[in-house]
C-alpha cells in the first residue's frame, strides 16, 4: 500500500512535481521491444515493479527491472536467448545474431560532472564494456541543457547510430563527434568528425528555417509586442518544432522568456510557448496586468515563502503561459484537480489557474499550480520518476497527517 503524506492548513491545497521544470519532466520508465536490422532477433526491455509501504515511504521491490533477447524459430516462436536484470534503458540495438546488446545510457541529470551513462556494450548478457558521457563528449559547451537534464546524443546526422559490417558500432556525439566501436569488444577503434550533424536545437532550427519562420519576424508581426515591451524585456526569442517532454505539440511553437521591468521581492520570469498559425502568426489574449496579477498572488503566499526560505539566493520563480492560459500543462491540471478537489475543473475556471516553478540552481525544482482567485495551490511532491504521489495542504499551521492514495 502506498502511503501519501498531506499537510493540512486552512489556506491552500497544493500538488507540486520536483525535478520538472518547462514542461520538462523525467521519463517513466515503460516497456518497449526493438529487433534486429534483419528482423530475426528481438529484445524486450521491462521496467521495475515497485510499492511503497509505511509512514517512512520505505520503497519494496516486488520484480527488478529486466530485459530478454528471443529469436523467432521455425514454428513462429520465441526463443530465448539470454536475459539481463537489474538495470533499466530507454533505447539500444541488438546484433542480427542476438549475441550483441547495445545500450544508451538514462535520463542524463549530472549537468557538472557529466558522469551519466552514454553506452554501454553487452555479449549475451554480460558487460563488456561502458562510457561515460563525460568520457565521449569532446565539447561540453556543445551540450544542450534544460532545468533537469541535458542531451548529448547528435538529433540528425550523415548515417544513424547502430550496428555496422565488420563488428563495428557507430555513434555520433551532439558535438559532432563520430566513433566506430568494435561491438565484440566495446573499445573505440576510431573517431572522427560528422560535419552533417545536427545537434536536437540546430535540427530544428534548420526545419524551420525551410519554411521561412524566424522568431523574430514572428515577434514584429504580433499585436502584442508593443504591450509587452512596455512592461517586459523579451529575451530567448525563438522558433521551433514542438517537441517537449510532457507537453507536445503538433505544429512548429514560438517561445520566448520574459523578464519583468518591475521589481518585485524575488526574481520572477515568465516563460511563454504560443502556437504558430498559419502565415507565421502568433497571438495570445493574456494581458501584462494578468501575469502582474500572477506573480503578486504567488509572492504573497505564505507557503510559497517558506518554500524560498530552502533555496538559494539565485532561485527564481517562474510562470509558464500558453496561448491564452497562464499555465502550460491543463492536462496534468485537470487530473489533479479532480484527485485533490473530488470534482471536475470547470473549461471556464482554467484561466484563474496559473503554474509556476521554483528553480534553484540546480536540476532539483519546486512547481505548483495557484488559483489567483481563490488562492488554492496543488502539488504533488514527486522527488524523481520512482517516488509515490504525495498529495499536500500547504498553509501556515503545518500539521501533518496521511491520506490514502487516490486512485
Amino acid at each position: 500500500m502506498k502511503i501519501y503524506k498531506t499537510i493540512i492548513t486552512s489556506l491552500s491545497l497544493l500538488f507540486c512535481l520536483q525535478g520538472i521544470a518547462n514542461a520538462d519532466s523525467e521519463a517513466a520508465p515503460y516497456p518497449w521491444v526493438t529487433t534486429s536490422k534483419n528482423e530475426k532477433i528481438l529484445f524486450k526491455m521491462v521496467p521495475q515493479k515497485f510499492h511503497w509501504e509505511n509512514d517512512d515511504r520505505s520503497l519494496v521491490v516486488d520484480r527488478e527491472a529486466f530485459g530478454i533477447a528471443y529469436k523467432i524459430d521455425d514454428s513462429g516462436g520465441f526463443e530465448e536467448l539470454w536475459r539481463v536484470e537489474g538495470w533499466y534503458a530507454f533505447g539500444g540495438e541488438i546484433s542480427d545474431d542476438g549475441k550483441y546488446f547495445v545500450r544508451y545510457g538514462p535520463w542524463a541529470s549530472d549537468q557538472k560532472g557529466f558522469t551519466d551513462l552514454a553506452i554501454a556494450f553487452y555479449e549475451s548478457g554480460e558487460l563488456l564494456k561502458e562510457y561515460q558521457v563525460q568520457e565521449l563528449i569532446k565539447n561540453t559547451n556543445s551540450l544542450e541543457h534544460s532545468v533537469s537534464h541535458y542531451q548529448w546524443k547528435a538529433r540528425s546526422q550523415s548515417k544513424p547510430n547502430g550496428f555496422e559490417y565488420r563488428s563495428y558500432f557507430h555513434l555520433v556525439m551532439i558535438d559532432k563527434t563520430a566513433y566506430r566501436f568494435n561491438y565484440e569488444t566495446g573499445e573505440i577503434v576510431d573517431v572522427g568528425i560528422d560535419v552533417n550533424a545536427k545537434s536536437p536545437t540546430e535540427a530544428s532550427h534548420e526545419k524551420l528555417a525551410r519554411k521561412n519562420i524566424s522568431g523574430i519576424g514572428i515577434l514584429s508581426e504580433s499585436d502584442f509586442q508593443d504591450a509587452y515591451e512596455e512592461h517586459f524585456t523579451l529575451y530567448f526569442i525563438e522558433a521551433h518544432e514542438g517537441e517537449m517532454s510532457d507537453v507536445h505539440y503538433k505544429d512548429p511553437v514560438w517561445e520566448t522568456h520574459l523578464r519583468p521591468k518591475k521589481k518585485y521581492s524575488h526574481v520572477c520570469i515568465g516563460s511563454m510557448t504560443l502556437p504558430i498559425h498559419d502565415g507565421g502568426v502568433v497571438r495570445t489574449s493574456i494581458t501584462p496586468s494578468e501575469i502582474d496579477n500572477a506573480f503578486e498572488t504567488a509572492l504573497s503566499h505564505p507557503y510559497i515563502l517558506h518554500r524560498f526560505e530552502g533555496e538559494t539566493s539565485q532561485a527564481q520563480l517562474v510562470l509558464y503561459l500558453q496561448e491564452d492560459l497562464l499555465h502550460k500543462n491543463t492536462k496534468h491540471l485537470k487530473n489533479q484537480y479532480k484527485k485533490v478537489k473530488r470534482a471536475e475543473l470547470a473549461e471556464e475556471k482554467l484561466r484563474d489557474w496559473t503554474e509556476f516553478w521554483i528553480t534553484p540552481n540546480s536540476p532539483e525544482c519546486t512547481s505548483f499550480f495557484l488559483n489567483t482567485k481563490t488562492k488554492e495551490i496543488i502539488y504533488f511532491d514527486r522527488p524523481s520518476w520512482s517516488a509515490p504521489s504525495v498529495l499536500s495542504l500547504a498553509g501556515p499551521d503545518w500539521k501533518e497527517q496521511t491520506r490514502e492514495p487516490e486512485h
